[in-house]
């Protein structure tokens, strides 16, 4: 799993790109995501990359941690199997932070679209607040956030090294019927508790390929371009 350090790369910070999948047996990625991580891999940086089948998703995550640990990586960089980053992805990892993740969309039918990251506030305030989405959040840099989902995060290696496992539990209310807190969620929790940051990199946003019901995205998209339209430009 680890690689020794070139000379001509030496000040280059090493990453380990783990990417779980939802398979117990294997390891699917998408196309495009397959593509992406070829590319990487014959960079000069040339970053570790494995492809981690599993389930549930906090085990495979933990599953990863572990792994990373025993490598002599400095970053861990997590790609879901549905989530393709724009190919300066590992710029991240010159960002010098604890914790980063890059911009995912995510999508709830009759709710519409929503980054995956809360800024701070609180716990009870970042999950109300929202930090926009497309042109309104892309492309303006860093910033610092409460929560920040896993699908495409970045890792220093102090971070794991300073918390106790499992890094990441998924947690279920007392019938195990409703999630309570996603497991990246509290991992971020686990996160800031230790003493460290989180940010979300709004340069690099990411595509997350999910089926979708066609009718509900266009009368959704349809209400939000309503709500942004000014009241003086209303019919």
């Amino acid at each position: 799993m680890g690689r020794k350090r070139d000379s001509d790369d030496r000040h280059a910070p090493r990453v380990l790109i783990a990417v779980p999948t939802r398979d117990m047996t294997a390891a699917a990625i998408s196309g495009r995501l397959a593509l992406l991580l070829v590319d990487l891999a014959r960079r000069p940086e040339s970053p570790a990359i494995e492809i981690v089948p599993g389930y549930p998703v906090d085990r495979v995550r933990n599953l990863i941690c572990a792994r990373f640990l025993e490598s002599d990586a400095d970053y861990l960089l997590m790609i879901d199997d549905d989530v393709v980053p724009p190919p300066t992805i590992l710029d991240m990892a010159r960002r010098h932070k604890d914790v980063v993740a890059g911009l995912c969309y995510a999508f709830v039918p009759f709710l519409g679209y929503y980054s995956v990251a809360y800024p701070p506030g609180g716990e009870d305030g970042a999950r109300t607040q929202r930090l926009g989405i497309g042109r309104d959040l892309e492309f303006r840099g860093l910033l610092e956030v409460e929560l920040a989902g896993s699908a495409c995060m970045l890792v220093h290696r102090r971070v794991l090294e300073a918390l106790d496992p499992p890094y990441f539990k998924m947690e279920l209310d007392d019938d195990c019927l409703h999630i309570e807190a996603s497991e990246d969620f509290t991992f971020c929790r686990k996160v800031r508790k230790a003493g460290f940051s989180i940010w979300l990199d709004t340069d690099q946003p990411c595509g997350h390929h999910k089926a979708l019901d066609m009718r509900a995205s266009l009368r959704w998209a349809q209400e939000y371009a309503a709500r942004q339209r000014p009241a003086d430009l209303d019919p």
